[in-house]
């Protein structure tokens, strides 16, 4: 029956151009709508961390070039807002408001894989502000950012990924 349809248009395809477009057009946002949906459902899959509950987020931004200047307002804000008395805590996220799709990647390549990764200043007080759980090791201190190699946090992938069945923490 489709095969007879199909030869009726083709035999008319003047007259049938529209309906042949229509049919395209259908199949290419059906395929999208399918595709996306896939995409958006697949995210839902993925266990959320962070505990969003009662959380707001302040941005702040300055044209400001001098970064002691800002270092100085930024700490000036955050003990401000610690004083509130109902504000429980306060950290400072460069670019990594959980949710906001905000992030800055780079890649290496290592063990002869080539690793793409996401990076995230944080201060100290991030993790407990939004509970994130730490599986292995320790959250860095404040002052450490200055140390060579830098403390990093990474995922239980990333372990796997870059050493192996090895322990990664002290590496």
């Amino acid at each position: 029956m489709i095969k007879h349809t199909l030869k009726l248009m083709w035999n008319q395809k003047k007259r049938n151009a529209l309906i042949i477009i229509e049919l395209m057009i259908v199949f290419l946002v059906l395929f999208f709508a399918v595709y996306f949906l896939s995409a958006d459902l697949s995210k839902l899959m993925i266990p959320i961390v962070v505990d969003d509950e009662n959380v707001a987020a302040v941005g702040f931004y300055t044209n400001d070039t001098n970064s002691l200047r800002v270092a100085k307002v930024y700490t000036a804000l955050k003990a401000h807002l610690k004083s509130l008395p109902y504000i429980e805590a306060v950290s400072y996220a460069g670019n990594s408001v959980p949710f906001d799709a905000s992030y800055s990647s780079s890649s290496f390549s290592a063990n002869g894989v080539d690793l793409v990764f996401f990076t995230r200043y944080v201060d100290p007080d991030f993790a407990p502000l939004l509970k994130i759980p730490l599986l292995k090791g320790r959250w860095p201190r404040a002052g450490e950012a200055e140390n060579w190699p830098r403390p990093v946090v990474i995922t239980v992938d990333a372990s796997k990924t870059l050493f192996g069945k090895k322990e990664a923490i002290g590496m």
